[in-house]
C-alpha cells in the first residue's frame, strides 16, 4: 500500500466516525446578535441535517478513499483532488460539529496524503 493511500484511509475512517458521533450527540453552536449560542440537538434537527452530513462529510471522504485505492496511475491528479476535497470539507466539519480540531485533523491528513500522492514516483523494475 502506498503512503498516500494509508493517510487517506486513516483520515476518512477517523473523520467519518467522529464527525458522525459529534453530529448526532454534540451541541449546535450558532451566532446571534448576543454572541455565540449553544443549544442541544433534537431529533428533528438531526433528521433535517442528515443530507448535510452525507453531502459534506461521508460522500467526499468515501470518494477520496475509493479513488486513492482504485486509480493506480495519475497520482498527481489524485493528489490535487484529495487536497481539494480536504478544503471542501473543512468548513462543513467545523460548522456541523463545532470542533475545529476535528476539521484540522481531517484536512491535515488529506493535505499530507495529497502532497505524498503528488510527489509519488513509481519504482522502475530493472532486472539485475
Amino acid at each position: 500500500m502506498r503512503k498516500y493511500q494509508i493517510l487517506t484511509l486513516i483520515g476518512s475512517i477517523l473523520v467519518i466516525s467522529t464527525s458522525s458521533y459529534f453530529f448526532f450527540t454534540g451541541p449546535v453552536v450558532t451566532w446571534s446578535p448576543q454572541g455565540w449560542v449553544e443549544t442541544n440537538r433534537t431529533l428533528e434537527m438531526n433528521i433535517q441535517q442528515i443530507p448535510i452530513l452525507v453531502v459534506y462529510v461521508i460522500f467526499p471522504y468515501a470518494v477520496a478513499t475509493i479513488i486513492a485505492f482504485t486509480v493506480k496511475e495519475y497520482t498527481k491528479i489524485i493528489g490535487i483532488g484529495i487536497i481539494i476535497l480536504g478544503l471542501y470539507t473543512w468548513p462543513a466539519l467545523y460548522n456541523m460539529t463545532g470542533y475545529s480540531i476535528l476539521a484540522a485533523i481531517g484536512f491535515g491528513l488529506f493535505l499530507a496524503a495529497g502532497i505524498l500522492a503528488i510527489l509519488y514516483k513509481p519504482r522502475l523494475n530493472v532486472p539485475a
